[in-house]
C-alpha cells in the first residue's frame, strides 16, 4: 500500500494485470479511466505516461489535490494501458517519460471533464479491467441517457399528465408562512426549479400552499400540498406490477443493474390546459405553476408506470422491468448484459429520459430492489429493514404496534408460521382496544421479542425456474390445524435439490373453524393453490398432504355443496396428489393449535403490505374516498331547457307537412319567457324530488336495533357470539326460531348484523318489526316503482332473509292502495307473433305516449319510449311534440350517439312513424322498418308493456302537482332497468352493462364485489357477457316456443264478497290531473249485492255513510280493498270502518235511475 500526501504528487510502482504478457516490451500509454483514478473517493489524478514495461511493471506519477492524505491499497485499478500505434504519437515526451505538450494536456483534461460523471456509477466488484473498459465505452456511447450536470434534465414526449376534475370549483388555500431562517433555502430551490424549467410564474385561480420537508442532512425540500385538489380529481387506477411476479422473472440471472431516473416525475410534462391547477403561492415571490408532473398529484404513479411500460414495451420481463421509476436489467452472461443495457439506454434516449449516474449500479452480483436483496442465490430480506425491526422499541400505543406489524408483514412470506408468532400482537390491534399499556403483558412482550428474532433469521428464498426440463417441478405442501391453514411452495430444481419459493398462512374464519378436519385440510389445499396460482397454473405439479382422506375425497364424482365447489375449483389445475406422514411434513405442519389473529385484522395487515410495496411514495387515498362525495342535493337540475328549445327552433324540415314550422318557432318564444319566469321555482322543486329519490329512510341503526329487539334473532346472535356449535332449542321456542335454527350453520355476524348465506349470497336476517319499512323502501319508493309481486320479491330476497318472506311480500303488495288504484287487473292473453332473436340493439321497439292532457312546466306533452328487444333495456324521453323531426333528432342524439345504430325498428302505424321524413331517415341509415297491424297494439307488445309500466310507476309517484310528471321519468327508468325481467331472467341493466346497478339501500346491505381490480374485471367481462347472452338466447327460445304452444285462456276473476268495500274505475279527472297518470280506481263503494258472476250492485260510501245512486258495475271494473290496517287515503280509510247503525225509521226509497258501468 502507498500513502500519497495531501497536495502532493508521488511516483508509484504499477504492474499490468494477468493475461497481458503479449504486450511486454511494447511502448504503452498509461491513462486513467474517465479522468481520475477509480478509488472510492474519486480524488486522485494521473498524468498520461508512456511506459515500456519489459516485465509487466513500471512507474507513474499520481497527484493528490485534496487536503487529506489518501491511501492506495495493493491491486487498486488505476487506469488502462494502450499500445502506442506508429505515427499516432499524441504527446511530446520529456525526460521523465511524461506528456509535456500543453495542448495535449488540455485535450486530456477536456475529455476527463466530459466523462467525469462515469466515476459516479458503481460498476461492481467482479469485472476485469477489460470488462470495465467495455462498460465505460458503452457509457460513453450512450452519454445522452445520463444527466451530466445538475441542470441536465430530461423531458419525455411519450405521455403528458392530465388532471380531470369532477368538481371545477377552484382550490384556493391560504399561503403558509415560511420561517425566516429557511427563506434563503426556499428561494434557492425556487431559482433552481425556474432554471430547470420545472415551474413558471403565473396568474391562476388555483392556489395550493408550499410545505417544507426537512432532510436527514439538515437541508430542506419544498413540495405542494395537493390534498384538496386531489379530492376533486377523478381517480383513474392504473395497474402496478405485482412484486412477487416481478421477482419471479429474475430466475437464472448472474448480472443485475439498477437504473434510477433523475427526478423521474419532473421528466413528465403536464398538459398545457391543466398546468394552472397546480399553481402554488409564496408570500415573497408571488405565484408559480408546475410545467412538469409534481410529487403528490393524484394519478401520478399511474401516469409514470404507463410511461415506463411504453418505454420498455417488448422487452418488459424479458431482460428489463420497472416499478414506477426503479428500472432493473438482468442477464445470465456478461456479453448479453452489455447488449441489454445498450437496448435500455437507447430506449430512454428515444423517450427523452435521463438517468442519475450516482443512483445507477451496473453489473452487480446482487442489489437492493423494492426493499429486498436480489442476487444470484435468490431473494432475501433487506438487512437494513431487518435491523430496523431488530432495534424497534417496545410499542407504547396501538399506532406504533400497527406500524411494526405492517413492516413485519412485508416480509411475512420469508417466515415460517408467521401467523403463530404475530397472533398475540394482532389481538391488541382490534378496534375498541383501550388502556393499551395496561393490556401489554409479559405474553405480548415475549411474542414481540420472538417475532423480532424470527424476522432476523429469515431464509433465502430461491427463484422459481421456468424451464422445459422435465425434472423441474413445483411442489405444494399444505396443512391445517384447529384454527389455521398454511402452505409452502417449493420447487425441485434442475440440480435435483428442493428449495423453498414462498410461504403462506392465514387464520380461519369463525365458520371455517367448525369444519371437520377433512374439510379443513381440503380448504388448505384450495387456498394454497389459489394463493400460488401464478406459479402453478398451466403446468403439472405435485401437491402433498399429511391427511390421507383428501386423496379419497378428490376421487369422488358426486360431491355436492361446498365440497363440490372446492373440487370444481381445483379442476383448473393439473396436479398429482400425494400423502406423506406428518413427520416429513414439517414445512407445512408447524401451525400452532392456539387461536390466530382475526381474519379482519389479517386483511388490514395485507393492506399495509401493499402500501409498503412503494417505499419511496405516499399514496394519496383522498381521491378514492371522495369519488362520490359531491351531493346531488346541491346540484341544479334540467339546466338544458334552453338548449332543447334552441335545438328545436333550429331544425330544418324537409317534409311538406312542416311548412308551418315558422309559426311553431314563434310559439317557442313564448316558452322561453315562461321558462325564465318559473326557473327559480323549478330548481327548488327539482332539488326536492331528487332528495326524495335518493334518501334512505331506513337507517342501519334501525336494522341492528330491530334485530336485537327480535327474540328469535337475539337468541341466534347470542349463540353465535358464544360460539355455540350445536344449539339446543328451549322448550318454549317459537315457531319462527325453530325455522330459523335450521339455517344456523349458514349464519354469521357481520358488521353488527346477523346474516345468512343463501344461494351464494350473504343476506341480512330481517326482523318482523321493520319488515314493512323494508318493503316500503323496495316497493313504494320512487326508485322501486310499485312493481309487481315477483319483481319486488326478487329485490327483497337479494338483500334480506327470514322464514315466510314470500307470504309477507304478497300480503304487503295486495294491500298497497296506490297499486290498487292505479293498476289494471289481469287481462286475457292472446297469442302473439314472435320476432327472431338477435344481438343487443339490433332491433328497437319504439312508441309514443301522449298527448298528455296536463302539459309539464317544461312544455312536454309526449314521452318517446324505446326498448331493446334482446336486453329489454328501456328508454323514455319527454318531448314537446310528436313530429317526426323531433323523434328522429332524439333517436340520433340520445341513442345512436351513445349506444350505436340499430338495424331494425318496429313501431305502430302512427303518423309520426309512417311519414316520408321518418321513412327517409330509415332509408338513409339502412334500417329495416316494420309496423304493427292497424288498431292492434299487441303487435308491439314489448314497448306497450313498458309504456304501461312507466305510466303506472309515474302515477304511483305523482302527487297533487301534475305539471312535474316529466321529472319522475328518470326514477321510473331506474326502477324498470334494475328489476329482473321474467323473460330473460336478468335485469336489463345487467344484460347491457355486465353488472348490477346499486340502489341507495345497498349502502347498508353491502353486496359483495366480484372484482378487486380493473385487470381482473376486463379479463372476465367478455367471457361473462357471452355466457349471459347464451343463457338469454336459450331462455328467449323457450318463451317463444311456449307462447306458440299455449292457447288463449281466460283468467278466472277472484270472488268479490258482498258487503266489502271496493274501488271502481273513475274516469272523471280533477282539474290539476293529467289523463295518462290519472288514478282510475280512486272512488270507494260498498258492494250491496251480486247480480251475476260479472255484475255487482254498489253504492258510494263516505265516512261510513252511503250516499248517491246505486250502480251496476262489471267485475272487471271492481277491485276489492283488503280488510287490514294499512296506510290508506283518509277518505278510504274512514270507509273501512263499520257503518253506524241508525235508530231512525227508514223511509221507503224513491225510484232511481239505474246506470250500468260496463
Amino acid at each position: 500500500s502507498v500513502t500519497i500526501p495531501a497536495n502532493s504528487a508521488l511516483r508509484i510502482p504499477i504492474r499490468m494485470t494477468k493475461g497481458s504478457e503479449a504486450n511486454y516490451g511494447t511502448p504503452m500509454v498509461i491513462d486513467t479511466i474517465g479522468g481520475q483514478v477509480t478509488t472510492k473517493r474519486n480524488s486522485l489524478e494521473m498524468i498520461p505516461t508512456l511506459v515500456t514495461m519489459n516485465d509487466g511493471t513500471g512507474v507513474v506519477e499520481i497527484i493528490n489535490r485534496q487536503n487529506d492524505d489518501i491511501r492506495l491499497t495493493r491491486s487498486t485499478l488505476i487506469g488502462v494501458a494502450k499500445p502506442l500505434k506508429p505515427g499516432g504519437l499524441a504527446y511530446s515526451i520529456n525526460s521523465k517519460g511524461q506528456a509535456s505538450s500543453d495542448d495535449a494536456i488540455r485535450t486530456v483534461k477536456s475529455e476527463e471533464s466530459e466523462y467525469s460523471w462515469i466515476n459516479e456509477i458503481d460498476l461492481g466488484e467482479e469485472l476485469t479491467s477489460e470488462q470495465k473498459g467495455l462498460v465505460i465505452d458503452l457509457l460513453k456511447k450512450n452519454k445522452e441517457a445520463f444527466s451530466q450536470t445538475n441542470q441536465d434534465m430530461g423531458l419525455t414526449h411519450l405521455v403528458t399528465h392530465e388532471i380531470s376534475l369532477k368538481d371545477t370549483t377552484p382550490v384556493r388555500i391560504p399561503t403558509r408562512r415560511i420561517p425566516p431562517h429557511l427563506q434563503k433555502q426556499v428561494d434557492e430551490q425556487l431559482d433552481d426549479m425556474l432554471a430547470k424549467n420545472l415551474i413558471r410564474p403565473c396568474y391562476s385561480t388555483y392556489s395550493t400552499p408550499l410545505v417544507i420537508v426537512p432532510k436527514k442532512d439538515g437541508s430542506i425540500r419544498i413540495v405542494s400540498d395537493f390534498r384538496v385538489l386531489n379530492s376533486r380529481v377523478n381517480y383513474y387506477p392504473y395497474p402496478l406490477p405485482n412484486i412477487q411476479e416481478t421477482f419471479a422473472q429474475l430466475s437464472g440471472s448472474k448480472y443485475f443493474s439498477s437504473l434510477d431516473l433523475n427526478s423521474g416525475y419532473w421528466q413528465v410534462p403536464i398538459k398545457e390546459e391543466h398546468k394552472f391547477m397546480t399553481a402554488f403561492s409564496t408570500l415573497t415571490r408571488g405565484q408559480f405553476e408546475y410545467q412538469v408532473m409534481a410529487q403528490g398529484l393524484s394519478n401520478a404513479p399511474g401516469t409514470f408506470q404507463r410511461l415506463m411500460n411504453l418505454v420498455l414495451m417488448g422487452i418488459q420481463h424479458k431482460f428489463a422491468m420497472s416499478y414506477i421509476d426503479d428500472i432493473v436489467t438482468y442477464s445470465e452472461k456478461f456479453e448479453d448484459h452489455l447488449g441489454h443495457l445498450q437496448e435500455v439506454f437507447q430506449r430512454l434516449i428515444s423517450a427523452g429520459l435521463k438517468l442519475r449516474p450516482k443512483k445507477c449500479n451496473l453489473f452487480q452480483k446482487e442489489l437492493k430492489y423494492l426493499g429486498h436483496i436480489v442476487g444470484r442465490e435468490g431473494i432475501r430480506t433487506d438487512p437494513a429493514k431487518i435491523e430496523a425491526i431488530q432495534s424497534w422499541p417496545t410499542p407504547k400505543e396501538v399506532k406504533e404496534l400497527r406500524s411494526f406489524l405492517g413492516l413485519c408483514n412485508y416480509y411475512c412470506r420469508f417466515v415460517k408460521n408467521y401467523a403463530e408468532a404475530a397472533h398475540p400482537l394482532f389481538q391488541l390491534t382490534k378496534k375498541g382496544i383501550q388502556n393499551f399499556r395496561e393490556k401489554w403483558t409479559k405474553k405480548h412482550d415475549e411474542a414481540f421479542q420472538q417475532l423480532k428474532q424470527r424476522m432476523t433469521s429469515t431464509e433465502v428464498l430461491a427463484y422459481p425456474e421456468f424451464s422445459e426440463n422435465e425434472n423441474v417441478r413445483m411442489v405444494l405442501d399444505t396443512d391445517a390445524s384447529e384454527d389455521r391453514i398454511g402452505a409452502c411452495l417449493g420447487q425441485i430444481q434442475s440440480d435435483g435439490v428442493e428449495r423453498p419459493i414462498a410461504y403462506f398462512s392465514r387464520a380461519m374464519k369463525e365458520s371455517e373453524k367448525r369444519y371437520p378436519i377433512t374439510r379443513k385440510e381440503l380448504l388448505a389445499l384450495v387456498d394454497g393453490m389459489k394463493h400460488f396460482r401464478f406459479y402453478l397454473i398451466g403446468k403439472r405439479f405435485l401437491a402433498r398432504t399429511d391427511h390421507k382422506a383428501i386423496l379419497w375425497l378428490l376421487r369422488q364424482t358426486e360431491a355436492q355443496g361446498i365440497l363440490g365447489r372446492w373440487i370444481e375449483r381445483l379442476s383448473e389445475f393439473q396436479y398429482d396428489i400425494e400423502h406423506r406422514s406428518g413427520a416429513k411434513h414439517s414445512n407445512a405442519d408447524g401451525l400452532s393449535r392456539r387461536p390466530s389473529e382475526p381474519p379482519v385484522e389479517q386483511k388490514d395487515a395485507k393492506i399495509k403490505e401493499n402500501e409498503a410495496e412503494i417505499p419511496k411514495m405516499t399514496i394519496e387515498t383522498s381521491a378514492v374516498k371522495q369519488v362520490v362525495t359531491s351531493s346531488v342535493k346541491d346540484q341544479s337540475c334540467q339546466t338544458d331547457f334552453t338548449e332543447e328549445y334552441e335545438s328545436d327552433s333550429e331544425d330544418e324540415f324537409a317534409d311538406d307537412e312542416y311548412e308551418d314550422a315558422s309559426d311553431q318557432f314563434e310559439d317557442d318564444d313564448d316558452i322561453y319567457e315562461d321558462a325564465r319566469d318559473y326557473f327559480e321555482e323549478e330548481e327548488t322543486v327539482c332539488r326536492k324530488l331528487l332528495t326524495d329519490y335518493l334518501s334512505v329512510p331506513l337507517k342501519k341503526e334501525q336494522l341492528t336495533s330491530a334485530q336485537h329487539a327480535d327474540p328469535s334473532i337475539r337468541t341466534l346472535m347470542d349463540w353465535k357470539q358464544k360460539k355455540v356449535r350445536e344449539p339446543k332449542l328451549p322448550e318454549n321456542a317459537s315457531g319462527e326460531l325453530k325455522k330459523m335454527v335450521k339455517f344456523y350453520e349458514q349464519m354469521k355476524i357481520e358488521d353488527e348484523m346477523l346474516t345468512v348465506s343463501e344461494d351464494g349470497k350473504r343476506k341480512v336476517v330481517l326482523p318482523e318489526k321493520i319488515e314493512k319499512d323494508v318493503f316500503k323502501e323496495l316497493h313504494d319508493s320512487p326508485l322501486a316503482g310499485h312493481l309487481g309481486r315477483d319483481k319486488t320479491l326478487q329485490r327483497v330476497r337479494d338483500r334480506f332473509w327470514r322464514p315466510g318472506l314470500v307470504t309477507a311480500v304478497e300480503k304487503y303488495i295486495a294491500e298497497c292502495i296506490p297499486c290498487l288504484e292505479s293498476k289494471s287487473g289481469n287481462k286475457v292473453r292472446a297469442p302473439v307473433q314472435t320476432f327472431p332473436i338477435c344481438e343487443p340493439f339490433h332491433r328497437l321497439h319504439i312508441d309514443l305516449i301522449g298527448p298528455i292532457s296536463k302539459e309539464s312546466r317544461r312544455g312536454h306533452r309526449y314521452v318517446l319510449t324505446v326498448v331493446d328487444s334482446t336486453t329489454k333495456f328501456p328508454f323514455a324521453f319527454p318531448v314537446r311534440n310528436q313530429k317526426s323531426a323531433t323523434v328522429i333528432k332524439t333517436i340520433q342524439e340520445r341513442i345512436f350517439s351513445e349506444y350505436g345504430q340499430c338495424q331494425w325498428i318496429h313501431t305502430d302505424n302512427g303518423k309520426t312513424f309512417v311519414s316520408h321524413q321518418f321513412q327517409a331517415f330509415c332509408t338513409l341509415y339502412g334500417i329495416k322498418h316494420t309496423c304493427t297491424t292497424p288498431y292492434h297494439a299487441q303487435s308491439n307488445g314489448l314497448v306497450e308493456r313498458f309504456n304501461k309500466q312507466i305510466k303506472s310507476i309515474v302515477t304511483c309517484l305523482i302527487e297533487k302537482d301534475h305539471s312535474d310528471w316529466d321529472l319522475l321519468i328518470p326514477a321510473a327508468l331506474v326502477a324498470v332497468r334494475t328489476s329482473v325481467n321474467q323473460t330473460t331472467g336478468f335485469t336489463p341493466h345487467y344484460l347491457l352493462f355486465g353488472r348490477e346497478a346499486d340502489l341507495p339501500i345497498d349502502s347498508i346491505v353491502k353486496r359483495p364485489r366480484l372484482y378487486r381490480d380493473y385487470p381482473s374485471y376486463v379479463l372476465d367481462h367478455a367471457k361473462r357477457i357471452e355466457e349471459t347472452k347464451a343463457i338469454v338466447r336459450r331462455q328467449l327460445e323457450k318463451v317463444r316456443e311456449k307462447r306458440q304452444e299455449d292457447e288463449v285462456e281466460n283468467r278466472q276473476p277472484k270472488n268479490v264478497p258482498v258487503g266489502c268495500l271496493a274501488l271502481i274505475n273513475n274516469p272523471q279527472l280533477h282539474q290539476e290531473e293529467s289523463h295518462k297518470f290519472h288514478r282510475k280506481k280512486r272512488a270507494a263503494y260498498r258492494v250491496l249485492a251480486k247480480i251475476s258472476d260479472t255484475v255487482f250492485r254498489v253504492q258510494r260510501e263516505i265516512n261510513g255513510e252511503r250516499s248517491g245512486e246505486k250502480l251496476l258495475v262489471h267485475r272487471n271494473n271492481l277491485t276489492p280493498v283488503p280488510k287490514s290496517e294499512i296506510d290508506l287515503p283518509e277518505e278510504i280509510n274512514n270507509n273501512l270502518k263499520p257503518a253506524p247503525v241508525s235508530t231512525k225509521k227508514k223511509e221507503p226509497p224513491k225510484p232511481k235511475k239505474r246506470i250500468c258501468h260496463r
